[in-house]
C-alpha cells in the first residue's frame, strides 16, 4: 500500500469538514444528511467514511476544531506582558476570531450550542471549550488583582462569564446582520469593561 503524506490526510479531513460546514450552514444539523456532505465534498462515500463514521462524528470534529482555534489564541498570548495587557490581548483575540470565520459559517457555533442540549458528545466538547477560555480569563484577572493592576472589587468569575456572553451575543447578531463592525464592537467592549477594571500599579482609582 503506498505511503500517504500526513499533510495530505489533514487537508482531506479539513476539506470534508468545510463541505459539512457549508451544508450545516444552509440546512442545519438535523436536515443535513451524509449524502448532502458527500455531494458537497465531491468525494466518494469510502473516502469520507474513512475519516468520519457518522454525521455526529463530523459535528463533534467541527466543535473540536473550534476548541483548537481558541487554544491557539491562548498559546500565543505573550507571557512577558503584564496581566492587564495579556487579558486585553486574550479578549481581543477571542472576539477577532469572528472576523476570520467565513460569514456563511458564523451561525454554526450557535447551532453547535443548541445541539449540545441534545447530544452528550457535543455537550462535553462545548463544555470543555467554555471552561478553557473562562479559566484563562479568570486566572488573568485574579493575577492582575494580586499584582494591583486590576481593581480588587471586580468578581473574576462574573467578568469572565460576561466576556463570553458578549461574544456569543455578537455572534447571534452577525448571524442575521453581517454589516456589524466587529472591530468597533470589540473596541467598545475593551474600553467600557477594561477602563473601569484597570488600575495603576498602586491600585488607586
Amino acid at each position: 500500500m503506498p505511503k500517504v503524506d500526513k499533510e495530505y490526510l489533514e487537508q482531506k479531513g479539513a476539506h470534508i469538514l468545510k463541505a459539512a460546514k457549508a451544508c450545516f450552514s444552509q440546512n442545519g444539523f438535523h436536515k443535513t444528511t451524509m449524502r448532502d456532505i458527500l455531494k458537497k465534498s465531491k468525494l466518494s462515500a469510502g473516502a469520507v467514511y474513512s475519516y468520519f463514521k457518522s454525521k455526529d462524528d463530523i459535528i463533534e470534529a467541527i466543535a473540536i476544531q473550534d476548541l483548537g482555534n481558541r487554544s491557539f489564541i491562548i498559546d500565543n498570548i505573550s507571557t512577558t506582558a503584564d496581566s492587564k495587557e495579556r487579558l486585553v490581548g486574550l479578549a481581543r483575540g477571542f472576539f477577532d476570531m469572528l472576523k476570520k470565520e467565513e460569514k456563511p459559517f458564523i451561525g454554526l457555533e450557535l447551532e453547535s450550542w443548541a445541539e449540545a442540549g441534545r447530544n452528550p458528545r457535543i455537550m462535553e466538547v462545548q463544555r470543555k471549550a467554555l471552561m478553557t477560555i473562562k479559566k484563562q480569563f479568570k486566572e488573568m484577572i485574579e493575577e492582575g488583582q494580586r499584582k494591583g493592576e486590576m481593581h480588587p472589587d471586580v468578581d473574576p468569575e462574573s467578568l469572565s462569564t460576561l466576556l463570553i456572553a458578549l461574544r456569543r451575543g455578537l455572534m447571534a447578531q452577525l448571524a442575521v446582520d453581517r454589516n456589524i463592525d466587529i472591530d468597533k464592537y470589540t473596541e467598545t467592549v475593551m474600553h467600557t469593561l477594561f477602563k473601569g477594571l484597570l488600575t495603576d500599579k498602586k491600585g488607586a482609582r
